[in-house]
Protein backbone atom coordinates (compact mmCIF):
# COMPACT_ATOMS: atom_id res chain seq x y z
CA UNK A 1 0.00 0.00 0.00
CA UNK A 2 2.04 3.02 -1.17
CA UNK A 3 1.77 6.28 1.79
CA UNK A 4 -0.74 8.36 0.19
CA UNK A 5 -3.22 5.57 0.57
CA UNK A 6 -1.58 4.65 4.27
CA UNK A 7 -2.44 8.39 5.19
CA UNK A 8 -5.97 8.30 4.00
CA UNK A 9 -7.04 5.42 5.38
CA UNK A 10 -5.65 6.27 8.75
CA UNK A 11 -8.57 8.56 9.29
CA UNK A 12 -10.99 5.78 8.01
CA UNK A 13 -13.50 3.66 9.61
CA UNK A 14 -14.12 0.22 8.05
CA UNK A 15 -17.89 -0.43 8.22
CA UNK A 16 -18.22 -3.39 5.89
CA UNK A 17 -20.11 -5.29 8.83
CA UNK A 18 -22.76 -2.88 8.76
CA UNK A 19 -22.88 -2.87 5.42
CA UNK A 20 -23.45 -5.74 5.09
CA UNK A 21 -26.25 -6.63 6.75
CA UNK A 22 -27.82 -4.12 5.51
CA UNK A 23 -27.41 -5.81 1.91
CA UNK A 24 -28.18 -9.32 3.09
CA UNK A 25 -31.45 -8.28 4.05
CA UNK A 26 -32.13 -6.78 0.90
CA UNK A 27 -31.02 -9.74 -0.74
CA UNK A 28 -34.03 -11.92 0.35
CA UNK A 29 -36.18 -9.55 -1.84
CA UNK A 30 -34.27 -9.14 -4.98
CA UNK A 31 -32.54 -12.89 -5.86
CA UNK A 32 -30.40 -13.98 -7.34
CA UNK A 33 -27.64 -11.05 -7.89
CA UNK A 34 -24.14 -10.89 -7.82
CA UNK A 35 -22.35 -10.58 -4.65
CA UNK A 36 -21.08 -6.71 -3.97
CA UNK A 37 -17.41 -7.53 -3.86
CA UNK A 38 -17.88 -8.63 -7.56
CA UNK A 39 -19.50 -5.92 -9.28
CA UNK A 40 -17.75 -3.91 -11.52
CA UNK A 41 -18.23 -0.06 -11.85
CA UNK A 42 -19.20 2.13 -14.69
CA UNK A 43 -19.06 5.53 -13.97
CA UNK A 44 -20.92 7.62 -17.04
CA UNK A 45 -20.29 11.49 -17.34
CA UNK A 46 -21.58 14.16 -19.44
CA UNK A 47 -20.31 17.83 -19.52
CA UNK A 48 -22.36 20.33 -19.37
CA UNK A 49 -25.89 18.61 -18.53
CA UNK A 50 -28.59 20.47 -16.60
CA UNK A 51 -31.06 17.84 -15.01
CA UNK A 52 -33.71 19.98 -16.83
CA UNK A 53 -32.69 18.96 -20.48
CA UNK A 54 -32.78 15.51 -19.64
CA UNK A 55 -35.94 13.15 -19.74
CA UNK A 56 -37.56 11.36 -16.59
CA UNK A 57 -36.49 15.05 -14.71
CA UNK A 58 -38.46 17.12 -17.31
CA UNK A 59 -41.20 15.09 -18.86
CA UNK A 60 -41.35 17.09 -22.01
CA UNK A 61 -37.78 15.70 -22.91
CA UNK A 62 -37.93 12.86 -25.11
CA UNK A 63 -35.09 12.25 -27.13
CA UNK A 64 -32.75 11.20 -24.16
CA UNK A 65 -34.47 7.37 -24.33
CA UNK A 66 -30.90 5.33 -23.44
CA UNK A 67 -30.53 7.73 -20.20
CA UNK A 68 -34.35 7.33 -19.19
CA UNK A 69 -34.23 3.68 -18.97
CA UNK A 70 -31.10 3.74 -17.04
CA UNK A 71 -33.89 6.21 -14.37
CA UNK A 72 -36.62 4.23 -15.60
CA UNK A 73 -34.30 0.58 -14.07
CA UNK A 74 -32.57 2.42 -11.18
CA UNK A 75 -32.33 5.23 -8.41
CA UNK A 76 -32.84 8.41 -9.63
CA UNK A 77 -31.76 11.51 -7.40
CA UNK A 78 -34.58 14.14 -8.13
CA UNK A 79 -32.28 17.14 -6.24
CA UNK A 80 -28.77 16.17 -6.62
CA UNK A 81 -26.39 19.30 -6.54
CA UNK A 82 -22.74 19.82 -8.15
CA UNK A 83 -20.04 20.93 -5.68
CA UNK A 84 -19.34 23.62 -8.53
CA UNK A 85 -20.54 25.62 -11.61
CA UNK A 86 -18.18 24.24 -13.82
CA UNK A 87 -15.95 20.71 -14.69
CA UNK A 88 -12.46 20.46 -12.85
CA UNK A 89 -13.56 21.47 -9.60
CA UNK A 90 -16.36 19.38 -9.76
CA UNK A 91 -14.81 16.13 -11.11
CA UNK A 92 -12.42 16.64 -7.86
CA UNK A 93 -15.09 16.14 -5.78
CA UNK A 94 -16.49 13.51 -7.40
CA UNK A 95 -13.35 11.44 -7.18
CA UNK A 96 -12.60 12.91 -3.34
CA UNK A 97 -15.54 13.06 -2.04
CA UNK A 98 -14.27 16.68 -1.02
CA UNK A 99 -15.31 19.99 -1.28
CA UNK A 100 -13.46 22.23 -4.18
CA UNK A 101 -11.75 24.67 -1.47
CA UNK A 102 -10.84 21.43 -0.06
CA UNK A 103 -9.14 19.56 -2.12
CA UNK A 104 -8.08 22.61 -3.86
CA UNK A 105 -8.64 22.27 -8.07
CA UNK A 106 -10.36 25.55 -8.43
CA UNK A 107 -9.10 27.26 -10.85
CA UNK A 108 -7.87 26.68 -14.49
CA UNK A 109 -4.41 26.14 -13.74
CA UNK A 110 -4.67 23.76 -10.81
CA UNK A 111 -5.25 19.94 -11.06
CA UNK A 112 -5.80 17.15 -9.12
CA UNK A 113 -3.22 16.88 -5.92
CA UNK A 114 -1.32 13.96 -5.84
CA UNK A 115 -1.99 13.53 -1.98
CA UNK A 116 -5.35 12.94 -2.69
CA UNK A 117 -6.75 9.21 -2.79
CA UNK A 118 -9.23 9.45 -5.77
CA UNK A 119 -11.65 6.90 -5.98
CA UNK A 120 -9.91 5.01 -9.27
CA UNK A 121 -6.95 4.14 -6.88
CA UNK A 122 -9.27 3.39 -4.40
CA UNK A 123 -10.39 0.64 -6.99
CA UNK A 124 -7.41 -0.06 -8.18
CA UNK A 125 -5.69 -0.98 -4.22
CA UNK A 126 -8.60 -3.55 -4.22
CA UNK A 127 -7.43 -5.01 -7.58
CA UNK A 128 -9.96 -3.66 -9.94
CA UNK A 129 -9.34 -3.07 -13.41
CA UNK A 130 -9.06 0.35 -14.07
CA UNK A 131 -10.28 2.22 -17.23
CA UNK A 132 -10.93 5.79 -18.37
CA UNK A 133 -11.61 7.37 -21.65
CA UNK A 134 -12.14 11.43 -21.61
CA UNK A 135 -13.01 14.00 -23.81
CA UNK A 136 -12.42 17.08 -21.83
CA UNK A 137 -8.77 18.12 -21.45
CA UNK A 138 -9.44 19.60 -18.22
CA UNK A 139 -9.69 15.93 -17.36
CA UNK A 140 -6.33 15.01 -18.80
CA UNK A 141 -3.53 13.18 -17.18
CA UNK A 142 -1.67 16.58 -16.73
CA UNK A 143 -4.44 18.24 -14.49
CA UNK A 144 -4.21 14.68 -12.63
CA UNK A 145 -7.38 12.88 -13.51
CA UNK A 146 -6.03 9.61 -14.48
CA UNK A 147 -4.44 9.10 -11.03
CA UNK A 148 -5.12 5.23 -10.44
CA UNK A 149 -5.80 4.20 -13.67
CA UNK A 150 -4.49 1.33 -15.72
CA UNK A 151 -5.65 2.52 -18.87
CA UNK A 152 -6.53 6.70 -19.71
CA UNK A 153 -7.53 7.25 -23.29
CA UNK A 154 -7.97 10.93 -23.77
CA UNK A 155 -9.64 11.45 -27.29
CA UNK A 156 -9.20 15.35 -27.60
CA UNK A 157 -6.33 17.99 -26.44
CA UNK A 158 -6.34 21.62 -26.10
CA UNK A 159 -5.40 22.20 -29.16
CA UNK A 160 -8.42 20.88 -30.75
CA UNK A 161 -11.47 21.24 -28.15
CA UNK A 162 -14.79 21.00 -29.26
CA UNK A 163 -14.17 21.54 -32.86
CA UNK A 164 -14.56 18.29 -33.13
CA UNK A 165 -17.25 15.65 -32.16
CA UNK A 166 -16.17 13.02 -29.74
CA UNK A 167 -18.82 10.87 -28.15
CA UNK A 168 -18.72 8.13 -30.89
CA UNK A 169 -15.16 7.97 -29.87
CA UNK A 170 -15.54 7.80 -26.43
CA UNK A 171 -18.09 4.83 -26.85
CA UNK A 172 -15.38 3.43 -29.26
CA UNK A 173 -12.62 3.25 -27.05
CA UNK A 174 -15.30 1.80 -24.22
CA UNK A 175 -16.46 -1.07 -26.34
CA UNK A 176 -13.35 -1.93 -27.63
CA UNK A 177 -11.88 -2.36 -23.69
CA UNK A 178 -14.54 -3.80 -22.21
CA UNK A 179 -14.56 -6.74 -25.28
CA UNK A 180 -10.77 -7.18 -24.64
CA UNK A 181 -11.87 -7.63 -20.86
CA UNK A 182 -14.75 -9.52 -21.76
CA UNK A 183 -12.76 -11.68 -24.44
CA UNK A 184 -9.91 -12.21 -21.65
CA UNK A 185 -12.29 -13.63 -18.77
CA UNK A 186 -11.04 -11.25 -16.20
CA UNK A 187 -11.42 -12.38 -12.54
CA UNK A 188 -10.81 -8.97 -11.10
CA UNK A 189 -14.19 -6.44 -11.58
CA UNK A 190 -13.16 -3.21 -13.48
CA UNK A 191 -13.79 0.15 -12.27
CA UNK A 192 -14.49 1.73 -15.79
CA UNK A 193 -14.93 5.97 -16.44
CA UNK A 194 -16.14 7.56 -19.17
CA UNK A 195 -16.67 11.22 -20.14
CA UNK A 196 -18.89 13.05 -23.13
CA UNK A 197 -18.12 16.57 -23.80
CA UNK A 198 -20.29 17.10 -26.44
CA UNK A 199 -22.83 19.00 -24.79
CA UNK A 200 -20.56 21.47 -24.27
CA UNK A 201 -20.20 24.77 -26.34
CA UNK A 202 -19.45 25.34 -29.51
CA UNK A 203 -22.76 23.54 -29.93
CA UNK A 204 -22.91 21.38 -33.12
CA UNK A 205 -26.00 20.60 -35.58
CA UNK A 206 -26.87 16.76 -35.63
CA UNK A 207 -29.37 16.16 -38.63
CA UNK A 208 -29.89 12.82 -37.59
CA UNK A 209 -30.94 13.87 -33.96
CA UNK A 210 -32.45 17.12 -34.66
CA UNK A 211 -34.07 19.59 -31.82
CA UNK A 212 -34.33 22.67 -34.31
CA UNK A 213 -36.49 24.27 -35.50
CA UNK A 214 -36.83 26.17 -38.60
CA UNK A 215 -34.49 29.29 -38.01
CA UNK A 216 -33.29 32.37 -40.08
CA UNK A 217 -31.56 34.20 -37.24
CA UNK A 218 -27.82 35.08 -36.53
CA UNK A 219 -26.90 32.31 -34.57
CA UNK A 220 -25.00 29.56 -36.68
CA UNK A 221 -24.22 26.24 -35.60
CA UNK A 222 -20.86 25.67 -33.98
CA UNK A 223 -20.52 29.78 -33.54
CA UNK A 224 -17.60 31.16 -30.74
CA UNK A 225 -18.97 31.09 -26.99
CA UNK A 226 -17.60 34.95 -27.27
CA UNK A 227 -20.02 35.80 -30.57
CA UNK A 228 -22.89 34.46 -28.80
CA UNK A 229 -22.45 36.12 -25.75
CA UNK A 230 -22.07 39.13 -27.66
CA UNK A 231 -25.25 38.73 -29.74
CA UNK A 232 -26.98 37.34 -26.09
CA UNK A 233 -28.78 40.75 -25.12
CA UNK A 234 -30.24 41.05 -28.52
CA UNK A 235 -31.43 37.55 -28.01
CA UNK A 236 -35.22 36.85 -29.24
CA UNK A 237 -36.96 33.98 -27.68
CA UNK A 238 -36.42 32.37 -31.21
CA UNK A 239 -32.82 32.67 -30.92
CA UNK A 240 -33.15 31.36 -28.02
CA UNK A 241 -35.48 28.60 -28.64
CA UNK A 242 -32.45 27.52 -31.61
CA UNK A 243 -29.72 27.53 -29.31
CA UNK A 244 -31.27 25.36 -27.00
CA UNK A 245 -32.45 22.94 -29.91
CA UNK A 246 -28.49 22.87 -30.65
CA UNK A 247 -27.98 21.94 -27.51
CA UNK A 248 -30.62 19.28 -27.05
CA UNK A 249 -29.23 17.72 -30.40
CA UNK A 250 -25.71 17.79 -28.94
CA UNK A 251 -27.11 15.78 -25.86
CA UNK A 252 -29.34 13.36 -28.01
CA UNK A 253 -26.30 12.31 -30.01
CA UNK A 254 -24.67 11.63 -26.79
CA UNK A 255 -27.39 9.54 -25.73
CA UNK A 256 -26.98 7.40 -28.45
CA UNK A 257 -23.53 6.43 -28.19
CA UNK A 258 -24.09 5.98 -24.39
CA UNK A 259 -26.70 3.31 -25.26
CA UNK A 260 -23.90 1.46 -27.78
CA UNK A 261 -21.85 1.03 -24.27
CA UNK A 262 -25.41 -0.13 -22.48
CA UNK A 263 -25.88 -2.55 -25.34
CA UNK A 264 -22.33 -4.15 -25.47
CA UNK A 265 -22.41 -4.16 -21.77
CA UNK A 266 -26.07 -6.66 -22.31
CA UNK A 267 -24.35 -8.61 -25.12
CA UNK A 268 -20.91 -9.15 -23.32
CA UNK A 269 -22.94 -10.64 -20.24
CA UNK A 270 -21.77 -7.58 -17.92
CA UNK A 271 -24.86 -5.52 -17.32
CA UNK A 272 -26.31 -7.74 -14.49
CA UNK A 273 -22.51 -7.65 -12.75
CA UNK A 274 -21.89 -3.96 -13.21
CA UNK A 275 -23.08 -1.40 -11.02
CA UNK A 276 -23.81 1.90 -13.38
CA UNK A 277 -23.91 5.68 -12.25
CA UNK A 278 -24.65 8.53 -14.10
CA UNK A 279 -23.93 11.87 -13.34
CA UNK A 280 -22.86 15.04 -14.98
CA UNK A 281 -20.54 17.54 -14.02
CA UNK A 282 -22.61 20.94 -14.13
CA UNK A 283 -25.24 22.64 -16.35
CA UNK A 284 -25.42 25.39 -18.35
CA UNK A 285 -27.22 28.89 -18.28
CA UNK A 286 -29.34 30.11 -21.51
CA UNK A 287 -29.94 33.63 -20.09
CA UNK A 288 -32.39 32.98 -17.11
CA UNK A 289 -30.00 34.93 -15.21
CA UNK A 290 -28.44 37.06 -17.49
CA UNK A 291 -25.81 34.92 -19.02
CA UNK A 292 -24.50 32.23 -21.84
CA UNK A 293 -22.47 29.49 -20.36
CA UNK A 294 -21.32 28.70 -16.89
CA UNK A 295 -18.56 29.07 -14.20
CA UNK A 296 -19.88 31.94 -12.60
CA UNK A 297 -23.12 31.30 -10.40
CA UNK A 298 -24.59 28.88 -8.55
CA UNK A 299 -28.12 28.99 -9.73
CA UNK A 300 -30.32 25.60 -10.07
CA UNK A 301 -30.08 25.62 -13.97
CA UNK A 302 -25.84 25.16 -13.46
CA UNK A 303 -25.59 22.94 -10.43
CA UNK A 304 -28.70 20.96 -10.03
CA UNK A 305 -27.50 17.95 -12.07
CA UNK A 306 -28.55 14.16 -12.81
CA UNK A 307 -27.56 11.51 -10.30
CA UNK A 308 -28.54 7.19 -11.24
CA UNK A 309 -27.47 4.36 -9.34
CA UNK A 310 -28.54 1.38 -12.02
CA UNK A 311 -27.97 -1.91 -11.14
CA UNK A 312 -30.48 -4.44 -12.40
CA UNK A 313 -31.64 -7.17 -10.80
CA UNK A 314 -30.69 -5.58 -7.03
CA UNK A 315 -32.12 -1.72 -7.12
CA UNK A 316 -35.85 -1.18 -7.18
CA UNK A 317 -36.40 1.55 -9.05
CA UNK A 318 -37.23 4.67 -7.45
CA UNK A 319 -36.35 8.45 -6.88
CA UNK A 320 -35.29 9.81 -4.66
CA UNK A 321 -36.30 13.71 -3.25
CA UNK A 322 -33.30 13.91 -0.50
CA UNK A 323 -31.46 16.61 -1.05
CA UNK A 324 -27.22 15.80 -2.32
CA UNK A 325 -24.04 16.16 -3.16
CA UNK A 326 -21.88 15.55 -5.84
CA UNK A 327 -19.08 14.42 -2.55
CA UNK A 328 -21.64 11.81 -1.84
CA UNK A 329 -20.89 9.91 -5.03
CA UNK A 330 -17.40 8.33 -4.36
CA UNK A 331 -18.35 7.19 -0.17
CA UNK A 332 -21.95 5.73 -2.26
CA UNK A 333 -19.96 3.96 -5.10
CA UNK A 334 -17.59 2.47 -2.06
CA UNK A 335 -20.95 1.06 -0.35
CA UNK A 336 -22.33 -0.12 -2.84
CA UNK A 337 -19.12 -2.38 -4.27
CA UNK A 338 -18.69 -3.41 -0.42
CA UNK A 339 -15.42 -1.42 0.00
CA UNK A 340 -17.55 0.74 2.70
CA UNK A 341 -15.43 3.30 4.70
CA UNK A 342 -16.81 6.33 6.55
CA UNK A 343 -14.09 8.89 6.56
CA UNK A 344 -14.53 11.81 8.96
CA UNK A 345 -12.34 13.90 6.46
CA UNK A 346 -15.05 13.44 3.63
CA UNK A 347 -17.29 15.87 3.16
CA UNK A 348 -19.87 13.89 1.66
CA UNK A 349 -22.10 10.90 2.95
CA UNK A 350 -23.40 7.23 1.73
CA UNK A 351 -26.63 7.31 0.38
CA UNK A 352 -26.05 3.28 0.84
CA UNK A 353 -29.87 3.17 2.64
CA UNK A 354 -31.99 5.84 0.12
CA UNK A 355 -30.42 3.51 -2.38
CA UNK A 356 -31.83 0.21 -1.33
CA UNK A 357 -34.16 1.34 0.57
CA UNK A 358 -35.93 3.55 -1.84
CA UNK A 359 -37.38 5.83 0.23
CA UNK A 360 -36.49 9.32 1.32
CA UNK A 361 -35.61 9.46 4.76
CA UNK A 362 -32.55 11.78 4.97
CA UNK A 363 -32.26 14.30 8.38
CA UNK A 364 -32.61 17.61 6.84
CA UNK A 365 -28.82 18.57 5.76
CA UNK A 366 -27.25 21.63 4.35
CA UNK A 367 -26.15 20.99 0.96
CA UNK A 368 -23.37 23.45 -0.54
CA UNK A 369 -21.58 24.12 -4.10
CA UNK A 370 -19.15 26.72 -4.15
CA UNK A 371 -17.39 28.89 -7.35
CA UNK A 372 -13.92 30.55 -7.15
CA UNK A 373 -13.16 31.23 -10.66
CA UNK A 374 -11.44 34.22 -12.17
CA UNK A 375 -11.15 35.54 -15.67
CA UNK A 376 -9.75 38.11 -17.73
CA UNK A 377 -12.82 38.31 -20.05
CA UNK A 378 -15.74 37.21 -17.61
CA UNK A 379 -17.16 38.36 -14.46
CA UNK A 380 -14.51 36.90 -11.87
CA UNK A 381 -17.16 34.77 -9.28
CA UNK A 382 -16.34 34.04 -5.64
CA UNK A 383 -19.58 32.42 -4.46
CA UNK A 384 -21.35 30.05 -1.97
CA UNK A 385 -24.51 28.60 -1.74
CA UNK A 386 -26.00 26.37 0.41
CA UNK A 387 -29.61 24.66 0.39
CA UNK A 388 -31.42 23.62 3.75
CA UNK A 389 -34.87 22.20 2.64
CA UNK A 390 -36.76 24.63 0.05
CA UNK A 391 -34.61 27.28 0.79
CA UNK A 392 -31.20 28.81 -0.81
CA UNK A 393 -29.11 31.13 0.05
CA UNK A 394 -26.29 32.26 -2.04
CA UNK A 395 -23.17 34.80 -0.81
CA UNK A 396 -21.15 36.49 -3.90
CA UNK A 397 -17.90 36.91 -1.02
CA UNK A 398 -17.05 40.44 -3.64
CA UNK A 399 -19.95 42.06 -3.40
CA UNK A 400 -21.50 40.67 -0.21
CA UNK A 401 -24.17 40.64 -1.83
CA UNK A 402 -27.00 38.06 -0.23
CA UNK A 403 -29.70 36.27 -2.06
CA UNK A 404 -32.63 34.20 -0.57
CA UNK A 405 -34.86 31.84 -2.64
CA UNK A 406 -37.49 29.68 -1.83
CA UNK A 407 -37.52 26.98 -3.98
CA UNK A 408 -41.14 25.57 -3.29
CA UNK A 409 -42.27 29.28 -4.59
CA UNK A 410 -39.65 30.36 -6.91
CA UNK A 411 -37.97 27.08 -8.85
CA UNK A 412 -36.06 29.52 -11.09
CA UNK A 413 -34.82 31.52 -8.58
CA UNK A 414 -35.72 35.15 -9.64
CA UNK A 415 -37.42 36.92 -6.86
CA UNK A 416 -34.62 37.80 -3.97
CA UNK A 417 -36.29 37.25 -0.50
CA UNK A 418 -33.08 38.20 1.61
CA UNK A 419 -34.29 42.31 2.49
CA UNK A 420 -38.01 41.50 2.81
CA UNK A 421 -37.16 37.73 4.85
CA UNK A 422 -33.76 37.83 7.02
CA UNK A 423 -35.07 35.48 9.86
CA UNK A 424 -34.77 32.88 7.21
CA UNK A 425 -31.47 34.01 6.10
CA UNK A 426 -29.87 34.33 9.40
CA UNK A 427 -29.63 30.75 9.99
CA UNK A 428 -28.46 29.76 5.98
CA UNK A 429 -25.89 32.79 6.08
CA UNK A 430 -24.69 31.33 9.36
CA UNK A 431 -23.63 27.66 7.53
CA UNK A 432 -22.02 29.41 4.54
CA UNK A 433 -19.86 31.87 7.12
CA UNK A 434 -19.02 29.00 9.05
CA UNK A 435 -17.79 27.46 6.28
CA UNK A 436 -15.94 30.73 4.31
CA UNK A 437 -14.12 30.99 7.38
CA UNK A 438 -13.17 27.30 7.70
CA UNK A 439 -9.42 26.21 7.16
CA UNK A 440 -9.44 24.50 4.23
CA UNK A 441 -7.10 24.35 0.57
CA UNK A 442 -4.81 21.69 2.99
CA UNK A 443 -3.88 19.68 -0.19
CA UNK A 444 -1.22 21.06 -2.72
CA UNK A 445 -3.21 21.16 -6.18
CA UNK A 446 -1.37 20.47 -8.89
CA UNK A 447 0.28 23.66 -11.15
CA UNK A 448 -0.11 23.13 -14.59
CA UNK A 449 2.25 24.20 -16.90
CA UNK A 450 1.36 27.71 -18.88
CA UNK A 451 -0.40 26.90 -21.98
CA UNK A 452 0.84 27.79 -25.01
CA UNK A 453 -0.66 30.85 -27.19
CA UNK A 454 -2.55 28.34 -29.80
CA UNK A 455 -3.97 26.73 -26.16
CA UNK A 456 -4.86 30.14 -25.34
CA UNK A 457 -6.78 31.20 -28.17
CA UNK A 458 -8.75 27.53 -27.69
CA UNK A 459 -9.57 28.33 -23.95
CA UNK A 460 -10.89 31.79 -24.46
CA UNK A 461 -13.05 30.31 -27.62
CA UNK A 462 -14.79 27.86 -24.83
CA UNK A 463 -15.43 30.98 -22.77
CA UNK A 464 -12.79 29.72 -19.96
CA UNK A 465 -10.67 32.86 -20.70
Amino acid sequence: MNWRVTRFLAGLVLVVGAVSAVVAGYYRFFTPVPALEDLNVLLISVDTLGERHLGRYNPEVKFTPNISKLADGGVRFARHYAAAPWTKPAFASIFTGLMPSVHGTTDRSSGLSYDLLTLAELFKERGFKTAGVVSHFYLGAESGYAQGFDSYKEITSKRRMHKIITSEKVSDSALKWLSNYSAAKEQNPFFMFLHYFDPHFNFMHHPDFKQTKPYNGPIQPGMDIRKLRELAPSFSAADLDYLIGLYHEEISYTDHHIGRVLDALESLNLKRKTLIVFVADHGEEFMEHGWIGHTRTLYNELIRVPLIFYLPGVFKPAVIDDPVSQVDILPTILALSKKAYAAEGLNGISLLEQILTGKSNMPERDILSEVSFHSSAIPHAYKTSVVRGNLKAIHDKTTEVWELYDLALDPGEKTNIASVKPELLEGLAAVIRKWEAKEKGVFPAINEKAPAPEELEQLKSLGYM
